[in-house]
């Protein structure tokens, strides 16, 4: 018998992180055009539905969006949006069946600072995949829309734009803004989530190694370092032993592979 789905969370501020990607990992987005299709019916679905849209990213399997909507409203959205995309790229590829994987997923954006540290790391996306090296350069993210060097398509709301305008009117570089480090974790597919994870880890190990004046691999191979580092770490990111040690060994691997390369 199959569970229950879980109902979804409401958000107080209305303002919502969405990730979905394709079944089995496969490219949906793959090409240009699909990733432009993609886009183009987010804008035509927003004049059905009371949907404000705050930043996007279309990446090759999976997308984010930074949305405010009623959480009623949103699912009746999303189900347009998906549906009528995975008709586009069935019918494209020739074959039938589910498209993406599982409902889509949300995250609550509860405060103003997580908002902004939401909106980056949805337009750093690319760059942190290693498709691009300066956000600019992806043309499927909102980012380039917030700069005007995209032009016909409105995927983003009027109070987006103000909102961003507000933010960066002082001179504030954006560039500099996106290079800021967060300590979040914000929802993405399993394999991003995890390197954001052991990312957090090494900051973690960093601190110890200027504390204790010991280095990463020594710190991880005495019995009372290592036990501080991984309580550390469960502590931090509130994950269970077992990933903890899944991320211990991760850095330690690499660890090794720094010291063979240098030795």
């Amino acid at each position: 018998m199959p569970m229950p789905r879980r109902a979804r969370r409401e958000s107080a501020t209305g303002f919502y992180h969405i990730v979905s990607r394709g079944l089995d990992r496969e490219n949906i987005f793959g090409e240009k055009r699909e990733k432009t299709r993609f886009l183009n019916l987010l804008k035509d679905n927003l004049k059905d539905c009371n949907i404000e849209i705050y930043a996007y990213c279309v990446m090759s399997n999976h997308f984010h969006l930074l949305a405010k909507a009623e959480k009623e409203i949103m699912p009746i959205f999303m189900a347009k949006v998906l549906g009528r995309y995975a008709k586009y790229y069935n019918y494209k590829h020739n074959r039938t069946g589910y498209v993406f994987e599982n409902r889509y997923n949300t995250q609550c954006i509860e405060d103003e600072r997580y908002f902004w540290s939401c909106l980056r790391y949805i337009h750093m996306n690319p760059v942190k995949a290693k498709i691009c090296s300066n956000i600019m350069q992806y043309e499927h993210s909102s980012v380039r829309e917030y700069t005007g060097k995209r032009k016909n398509r409105e995927v983003l709301c009027e109070k987006a734009l103000k909102l961003y305008e507000e933010k960066f009117k002082d001179g504030t570089s954006i560039g500099t803004f996106h290079q800021e480090k967060d300590e979040n974790v914000f929802l993405d597919t399993e394999e991003e989530e995890y390197r954001q994870y052991v990312e957090l880890a090494w900051e973690i190990l960093w601190n110890m190694q200027e504390q204790r004046q010991l280095q990463g691999l020594e710190i991880l191979q005495f019995v009372e370092s290592r036990v501080q580092f991984e309580n550390a770490v469960k502590e931090k990111l509130g994950v269970s032993k077992s990933y903890v040690k899944r991320i211990r060994k991760q850095i330690e691997g690499e660890l090794h592979t720094i010291q063979k390369g240098t030795g």
